[in-house]
């Protein structure tokens, strides 16, 4: 009988040691699953982090030609409006969710996008005048040049 206790105990003991070695690699396994989907997930976010940060960073050579030549016929408001309301939707994420170095790439973001409609208002006025310039000298041209070959034919 003490054979029969002694082989039930052994037992009993070594079923209770593969269950909790059972759940020791459950856990590591369920632990190395989190690591890899953090890892992932972390890479995905840098990446779009990255990518959002050289979008940003992407209008201060647009402001700069814009300096550089005066000239913003090109854009259309319609397309500033746009990004600036979506990097107030971004800001507004941000600020709310906790995430406050994105609040500041977005901020940056919404400056560059108010200096470009600054410039923009500023230079298309100029431009206006430019044009109009342009094109009196033009039908000035274009009315003295007839004026001159009509004085030819006639004569």
């Amino acid at each position: 009988m003490s054979s029969n206790k002694l082989e039930n105990n052994i037992t009993t003991k070594v079923n209770n040691i593969t269950t909790k070695v059972n759940n020791i690699t459950n856990k590591a396994s369920n632990i190395t699953n989190k690591v890899n989907n953090k890892m992932s997930n972390s890479i995905y976010y840098n990446l779009i982090i990255l990518a959002t940060i050289i979008a940003i960073f992407s209008l201060v050579p647009i402001i700069y030609e814009i300096i550089q030549q005066k000239i913003t016929s090109n854009l259309p408001y319609i397309s500033l409006v746009l990004i600036a309301i979506t990097f107030l939707i971004y800001m507004y994420i941000s600020i709310t969710k906790g995430y406050y170095l994105h609040l500041f790439f977005y901020t940056f973001g919404l400056l560059c996008i108010f200096i470009i409609i600054f410039f923009k208002r500023m230079y298309d006025s100029k431009n206006i005048i430019i044009h109009k310039s342009v094109e009196n000298i033009y039908k000035y041209n274009v009315n003295t040049t007839k004026n001159t070959s009509t004085t030819k034919d006639t004569k």
